[in-house]
């Protein structure tokens, strides 16, 4: 059995370089939402509202794939459109931009 690993490296391709060529210059982001669990039968019988917010979770990459950080905020109960989010990339290219003293290429 070949792994994906050989295959790669046997043009003499070393594992720096083809940490070069998928990560350099690449900022990896991941969101996550979570939602208040669904109301039950009675709640929607009486028409309760969910008062408890969404909680949004924000994290990108930095120097290097593993290097990540990130934040999380509140926003709408049950608001599946990420909000803030143009606030958040802008920290987000800043501390990648400190880190590599360029912006992402991808």
């Amino acid at each position: 059995m070949v792994s994906s690993t050989t295959v790669a490296l046997q043009d003499r391709t070393s594992q720096r370089d083809m940490n070069g060529r998928l990560f350099n210059g690449k900022m990896f982001v991941a969101f996550e939402l979570s939602h208040l669990a669904a109301l039950s039968f009675y709640d929607h019988q009486n028409k309760k509202v969910a008062k408890e917010p969404t909680v949004v979770g924000f994290a990108y990459s930095k120097a290097l794939p593993t290097d990540y950080t990130g934040c999380w905020w509140y926003q709408q109960p049950h608001l599946h459109n990420i909000q803030y989010i143009r606030d958040h990339f802008k920290v987000a290219f800043i501390s990648y931009f400190k880190e590599n003293r360029s912006l992402p290429a991808e």
